[in-house]
């Protein structure tokens, strides 16, 4: 199967309904195909994807409901399948960031706290109010 093509020919269609069909029948089709790895054919490269990992991606395009939000993610999937994207500081592929298990990035944003020191204390609103002379 050439994944690429097939996201290709489904990113193609006009319709929500049509996309979503054809998104249906490749995750049907990954689901049952492949054990633990999807492998392509890139530039005449063999590459490979996580099925758990294509089988995601699958399921949060099947989930949107728009049209551009759908084609967006489409879009994203077929990038990172055919894209190499490195930055300056390391060989990690940016637009496979997903696959990496070791980088944690659902806590890259937790703090304990607000930072309430110099710029942000958060009086803002108070001055801006104070100077509009706004009253609530």
């Amino acid at each position: 199967m050439d994944i690429l093509s097939v996201l290709d020919n489904i990113i193609s269609k006009e319709s929500l309904e049509s996309i979503k069909t054809n998104v249906s029948k490749f995750y049907y089709d990954i689901e049952n195909q492949f054990e633990k790895t999807v492998s392509y054919n890139l530039n005449g490269n063999s590459q490979s994807i996580k099925k758990e990992l294509l089988i995601k991606e699958l399921k949060q395009i099947l989930d949107t409901r728009t049209i551009e939000r759908t084609k967006y993610y489409l879009n994203r999937l077929l990038k990172s399948l055919s894209v190499q994207k490195e930055g300056k500081i390391n060989d990690l592929n940016l637009n496979r960031w997903k696959e990496y298990e070791d980088i944690i990035t659902d806590s890259l944003w937790i703090f304990d706290k607000r930072d309430t020191s110099g710029m942000h204390k958060a009086d803002y609103w108070e001055i801006l109010f104070r100077k509009f002379q706004i009253s609530f």
